[in-house]
């Protein structure tokens, strides 16, 4: 009697850990939701992301209206075993990771700039000054 292959059950576990479907046989790159932390200064909004890993070269941060996007590309690492045969189990592999967030439209588009240090992405958003409280000048421009 053949015994069953356990190679079934040990991918049904990895991809319920991703949360979404992954093909292994034709290698479909699986997404993966960046986790973040948000804080709020009193001068600026900060995110940080977890990107462990992956080359700034790999990441990408957008500004669109009041929406940040961060988007990163985890690079497939080879292993010994691949090298020598077939892989029986594998976790290092490509991944796309992302992750959309919107902020109240008070930042200033054109004051920011991200640091990326030992894996960990920090974006600064600086926020605009606020206007101090002033009258508006009114025209009488005369009956007519």
């Amino acid at each position: 009697m053949k015994k069953k292959s356990n190679n079934n059950n040990i991918e049904s576990l990895i991809d319920s850990s991703l949360n979404t479907e992954v093909d292994y046989k034709n290698e479909r790159i699986p997404e993966l939701k960046i986790e973040v932390n948000l804080i709020e200064t009193e001068s600026e909004f900060i995110i940080e992301a977890p990107v462990p890993g992956i080359p700034s070269e790999n990441i990408s941060v957008n500004v669109a209206d009041d929406t940040i996007t961060v988007e990163a590309t985890w690079p497939e690492k080879k292993t010994i075993v691949e090298k020598d045969g077939k892989p029986i189990y594998k976790e290092f592999m490509k991944a796309n990771m992302s992750r959309s967030i919107i902020l109240p439209n008070t930042f200033d588009k054109d004051s920011q700039h991200a640091d990326l240090h030992n894996g960990l992405l920090t974006i600064h958003l600086k926020k605009r000054k606020r206007q101090k409280p002033h009258n508006i000048n009114i025209t009488d421009e005369g009956d007519e």
